[in-house]
């Protein structure tokens, strides 16, 4: 969540405003609207073990992807498919990597 410092600075922005109608006594509706602290995107960061890229791209089929697609894969598109399964996993919005020699 933003800091009350970092709202302070630009209110109009830092807030999102959403509303519920709620029922009360009767068959009468009331709606409420409230302002609620915009959240900052978290960023984690994986560090993979060179044994662990190096079965990501092998031939070796993970359980749950079919055999006949991931002999069609190269080891980019491999590893793509084992990192986005990690990222669900996180409950991640998106992923980037870096593979460092």
């Amino acid at each position: 969540m933003l800091s009350e410092q970092e709202c302070s600075k630009n209110p109009k922005e830092s807030y999102k405003h959403e509303s519920v109608s709620i029922p009360i006594k009767g068959h009468k509706w009331e709606t409420i609207h409230y302002a609620v602290r915009k959240y900052r995107t978290a960023k984690e960061v994986v560090n993979i073990s060179l044994e662990s890229y190096k079965y990501m791209i092998s031939n070796e089929v993970p359980s749950w992807m079919s055999p006949k697609i991931w002999k069609q894969l190269n080891a980019k598109e491999r590893l793509n498919e084992h990192l986005k399964r990690i990222s669900e996993s996180l409950n991640g919005l998106s992923y980037t990597f870096e593979v460092f020699n």
